[in-house]
C-alpha cells in the first residue's frame, strides 16, 4: 500500500510540472521571463517543469496569479479552473504576493546600490 501511495504521490507530482509549463506556454513565457519574473532561476523552473524540484506554497500562488490560473489548478489540475480564477479576492491575493516579491528584490537592489556608493 505504501508503494502506491508513493505512485501516486510521483504522479501527482509529474502533473504538477506538466501543468507548470502548459501554463506558462499558454502565457507565452519563456522559462527564462517566467523565472525572473518569480525571482527564481531558469534552472529552477526546468527542474519544477521536469518534477525534478518542487515549488513552495508562496510560488505556487505567485506562479497563479502571473500565468492567470488558480493555485488549486496547478496543484490538482480542476479543469473548470484553467485560465479562470475562482474570485476577484484569489486574483488580489495573487496580485498581492507578486507585489510582495518585487518589493523584496527592489529593496535588495537599494540596499546593494547604497552600499556601492557607501563604498566609493
Amino acid at each position: 500500500m505504501k508503494k502506491e501511495l508513493a505512485k501516486a504521490g510521483d504522479l501527482a507530482q509529474e502533473q504538477l510540472g506538466e501543468r507548470i509549463k502548459f501554463a506558462r506556454k499558454s502565457s507565452n513565457l519563456t522559462a527564462e521571463e517566467f523565472a525572473r519574473r518569480l525571482g527564481v532561476t531558469s534552472k529552477t523552473v526546468r527542474g519544477w517543469e521536469k518534477s525534478r524540484r518542487v515549488p513552495r506554497a508562496n510560488q505556487i500562488v505567485m506562479m497563479a496569479g502571473l500565468l492567470n490560473v488558480t493555485a488549486p489548478w496547478l496543484l490538482q489540475g480542476r479543469e473548470n479552473e484553467f485560465m479562470e480564477m475562482d474570485s476577484d479576492e484569489e486574483v488580489v491575493r495573487s496580485k498581492l504576493a507578486i507585489a510582495k516579491q518585487k518589493v523584496v528584490e527592489l529593496t535588495e537592489i537599494l540596499t546593494d546600490l547604497e552600499k556601492r556608493l557607501e563604498v566609493g
